[in-house]
This record gives structure tokens, C-alpha cells and sequence, in this order.
């Protein structure tokens, strides 16, 4: 019984900053590969950037890890929206090429878009009443939280390589949704039970990332690289520098 009760709000709180800065450091990883050239290698631009965004994202995910604003019915209705804005978005864009008759086309979008909402949310509270079941409620907080950052992630990278030009503009929306899509998950789902045993990390690992960032951007050919690749990771922070 006792192995099923949520940490402490200090505990969450520092467990939050850990998975954070893991957030940013994955995140980090695909612009770290855009950035890379003979002089700025990966290794610095990945720690470049994971550290300046973890300056950003730990302490956000540790305080959201903390607070839980989200209730679990709350998580499955945001969930099944967020599966279900690519399908929206690619059908609007449909009829308005396509149908001439505005009002036959909003009525259509109308009756669709509703259809396929209710079709996302059932699905998702479905799913997460099975896997609570099965496997408990800690387990179950999993499914709509997965789910939906997802489909936040994919979504958006979808629609911005589909109907924006700039790939400078492209590459920064993929960051920004992957690193909400990976906060999302380390923020609101519980996970197992040996995550616990890291929270003590999180501090301790916040500060060495973004040291090393602050090393590693004192190079000019690194900022200069990271900064024209990925602003939205490197952040207004170390503009300074």
C-alpha cells in the first residue's frame, strides 16, 4: 500500500527537474545533428543545447510534476483533442480547396469534426480504463499522456512541413513540439515506482548541464551554429554570453 502513495511535493519536485533535463538532452538531439559542423562538433552542440534548454524546461517540469493541475479525466479529454488536431486541420484545408459551397462545407466540417472528437475521446478513455485495470492506476496515467503528446509532436511537425516554406521556421516548430511532447510526458505521467529512486539527481544534474552549456558556448563557432540552427532551444538566455 505504501509503494502506491505519491511522493512527497519535494520529492516530485526534484524527481521533475531529473526527468527534465533527460527531456531537454533528447529534445537537444536533432538539432544537435543539424548543427554539427567540422568546427562544432555533435558532442558540443548537444550539450550546448541540452543544457540551455534544460535552464528552461526542468525547473517547468518539476513544478508541474509538483502541482499535478491536470486530473486524470482532464488529461483524457485534452488527450483526445490533441489526436484529433492533424485530422482537423488537413479536412479543413481539404474543403476549403475543394468545395466551392462555403456553407455546405462548414456544415460538413461541423458534423465530421464532431464525429471524429467524440471517436478520440472515447478511444482514449477506453484504452485508459483497460490499462488501468490491468496494470493500475499509475500505468494508466501513461496512456493519455503518451497518446496525446504524440500527437502534439507528429501533428505539428506534420502541418508545418506541409503548409510553411521556411525550413528555418519548420525546424523550429519540430523543436518546440518535441520538447513540449517530452515534458508533457515526463510531467503528468506517473511512471513506475523506481523512478523515485533518481529524484535526489535532479538538482545535481540541472547544474552540470547547464554549466556545461555555459562552457561550451563560450566558443564562437558553437553559438554561432546552434544559434542559427535551433533559437528555440539555445533560448534568450545565453544571448549574453
Amino acid at each position: 500500500m505504501n509503494a502506491e502513495r505519491d511522493p512527497p511535493p519535494g520529492s516530485a519536485l526534484t524527481l521533475g527537474i531529473f526527468l527534465g533535463v533527460l527531456a531537454a538532452a533528447v529534445a537537444a538531439l536533432p538539432a544537435a545533428w543539424r548543427a554539427a559542423s567540422p568546427e562544432s562538433p555533435f558532442f558540443l552542440c548537444w550539450i550546448a543545447l541540452a543544457g540551455t534548454n534544460a535552464s528552461v524546461v526542468a525547473p517547468a517540469t518539476g513544478a508541474l510534476r509538483a502541482a499535478q493541475p491536470l486530473s486524470e479525466r482532464a488529461l483524457v479529454l485534452l488527450s483526445g483533442v490533441a489526436l484529433v488536431v492533424t485530422p482537423f486541420s488537413l479536412f479543413a484545408r481539404t474543403l476549403r480547396l475543394h468545395t466551392h459551397h462555403r456553407p455546405l462545407a462548414a456544415a460538413t466540417y461541423a458534423v465530421v469534426s464532431a464525429a471524429m472528437l467524440l471517436a478520440a475521446l472515447a478511444f482514449t478513455a477506453q484504452l485508459e480504463r483497460l490499462v488501468r485495470q490491468r496494470w493500475g492506476r499509475r500505468w494508466s496515467s501513461a496512456v493519455p499522456t503518451i497518446l496525446g503528446a504524440a500527437s502534439l509532436f507528429f501533428g505539428l511537425s506534420s502541418l508545418a512541413k506541409i503548409l510553411l516554406e521556411s525550413r528555418e521556421v519548420r525546424n523550429a516548430v519540430f523543436d518546440g513540439s518535441l520538447t513540449l511532447a517530452l515534458v508533457a510526458c515526463m510531467a503528468f505521467w506517473r511512471g513506475p515506482i523506481g523512478w523515485r529512486r533518481v529524484r535526489w539527481l535532479g538538482p545535481g544534474a540541472w547544474l552540470l548541464v547547464s554549466i556545461g552549456a555555459a562552457i561550451v558556448l563560450r566558443s564562437p563557432e558553437v553559438f554561432s551554429r546552434v544559434a542559427s540552427e535551433a533559437p528555440v532551444l539555445l533560448g534568450p538566455l545565453w544571448f549574453s554570453l
